[in-house]
Order: structure tokens, then C-alpha cells, then sequence
């Protein structure tokens, strides 16, 4: 009876201090361009505006302002426990607008490619911290859709390879043996 009570009440202290912080809808631009005009936020142009190094009213946020966001999340916080990461991690207009307007799986690369950027930015900020994403309605190859049947297998392992193996710390909740 002592045991039990003594473990419950260990239990009950660690999650008494446990610190959790949310970060939402990152929509990480990896293709921000700071020279380019409000309506454009990405390509190669340069508009006659003032240069926006951090990024635009309109635009989704370059690397410098998520390394901003995430270096005063840290001064104002300190580390924390958990994050949760309540999905949309991928820059709005990266996936395909509807099922055919992705033939080649251009959009479905560049949405992978937009999540490993955003996680890799997250896993450099925080890098033993257990992060807990989901997914949102950007996060997929088609924009507000469920992964398709054709494309579960691959998503899915690419998914759990970037949440479980390249964040380190949530590398001990994989149980590889369970996944193959």
C-alpha cells in the first residue's frame, strides 16, 4: 500500500512541474523572399518596397522571423517539457489546391520538403525537448484533405521518421519493432 501511494504521489509532483508550450501554425516560408513586393512573398523579383528581412503583413514567416519567435519563446519560457505543435507546419499555397492539380507530386515533394524544414528548424531550437505535432490541413499533399490511399505508405513513414527519429527528443517514444 505504501509503495503505490509513494509512486502516485511522485507521479502527481513530476506532472505538478511539467512546463508545456504551444506553437501553432508555424506556415514556415522556406521560400520567403525579403525583397519581393506584399502580394508575391516568394520568387525571384525585386519590387520597389522597402526590404522585409523578417517578413511581410500577408506573407507566411521567413527563417529569420521563426529563429526570432523561437529565440523569445525561449527567453520568455526557458526550456519547457513538451511542445505541442497543433499542425499546420507547411507554408500556405505549398499543397496542391485539388487531387489533379498535382500530376507530377511537385506539390507533395515541396510539402515534404516544407515539413522537414519546419521540424529541423524546431529540432535546432529545441533539441531535447519532446515536441507533439499533428497535422493540419496545409500539412498535406493536397490542401484541406486526408492523406490519399495511394499515398499513406509513403507519408506516414515519412511523417513518423522526421517526428521520431529526427527529433531528438522524441527518439525514445519510437518503437521501431512495433512499425515494421
Amino acid at each position: 500500500m505504501q509503495k503505490s501511494f509513494t509512486a502516485a504521489l511522485l507521479t502527481a509532483t513530476t506532472y505538478a512541474n511539467l512546463k508545456i508550450g504551444v506553437i501553432s501554425d508555424s506556415h514556415f516560408n522556406t521560400a520567403y523572399n525579403p525583397y519581393s513586393s506584399a502580394s508575391m512573398c516568394t520568387g525571384t523579383e525585386v519590387s520597389e518596397e522597402v526590404v522585409a528581412p523578417l517578413g511581410r503583413y500577408g506573407c507566411d514567416p521567413s527563417s529569420e522571423l521563426l529563429d526570432l519567435m523561437y529565440n523569445k519563446f525561449t527567453e520568455s519560457f526557458g526550456k519547457v517539457d513538451v511542445i505541442l505543435i497543433p499542425g499546420d507546419s507547411a507554408a500556405h499555397k505549398v499543397a496542391a489546391s485539388h487531387d489533379d492539380e498535382d500530376p507530377t507530386g511537385s506539390h507533395y515533394e515541396a510539402v515534404k520538403e516544407n515539413l522537414t524544414a519546419t521540424f529541423t528548424k524546431l529540432k535546432e531550437h529545441f533539441p531535447n525537448t519532446l515536441i507533439l505535432p499533428t497535422f493540419g490541413n496545409n500539412d498535406g499533399r493536397v490542401h484541406n484533405e486526408a492523406i490519399d490511399e495511394a499515398d499513406k505508405s509513403d507519408y506516414y513513414s515519412f511523417v513518423y521518421d522526421l517526428w521520431f527519429n529526427q527529433l531528438s527528443g522524441n527518439q525514445d517514444l519510437a518503437n521501431k519493432d512495433e512499425i515494421e
